[in-house]
């Protein structure tokens, strides 16, 4: 799961989505970061 939002938001977001709870991958990309993002969840 990629995640992306302003910089304030990470901690709660990932709190809320439970990373490292899940078993799949979750990551937070900083707002603009969306082509990073869209990478990071097409990577093998």
């Amino acid at each position: 799961m990629a995640i992306v939002g302003a910089a304030r938001w990470e901690d709660l977001a990932l709190i809320f989505v439970g990373k490292g709870l899940r078993k799949f991958p979750i990551e937070y990309f900083e707002s603009g970061a969306l082509d990073r993002a869209r990478a990071w969840l097409l990577a093998p």
